[in-house]
């Protein structure tokens, strides 16, 4: 699956609320992987309504990965995207 799965929102909701509860605990700027989540969460929102949506074709994938300022290849979505792509 290409969608992010409802345990991986569950766990960003969670970090969420424990950044805003006290975030003198939290270092400050956020990680490379953090920041790389939430960029790519958001990019994944621009193109859906929720993040609990899949991705159903090959349009779709190629429109989140440019709001997530890739500019994939027809090769490159094609070696992701395949006819077992569920």
């Amino acid at each position: 699956r290409m969608a992010i799965s409802p345990g991986r929102d569950a766990a960003f909701s969670s970090q969420k609320s424990a950044l805003s509860e006290s975030p003198r605990t939290k270092k400050f700027p956020l990680t490379e992987e953090e920041l790389f989540y939430m960029n790519c969460r958001a990019a994944y929102l621009t193109v859906f309504k929720s993040s609990l949506e899949n991705i159903i074709s090959k349009e779709q994938l190629y429109l989140a990965l440019q709001h997530a300022g890739r500019n994939p290849s027809q090769k490159t979505i094609n070696k992701y995207w395949t006819p077992q792509t569920a």
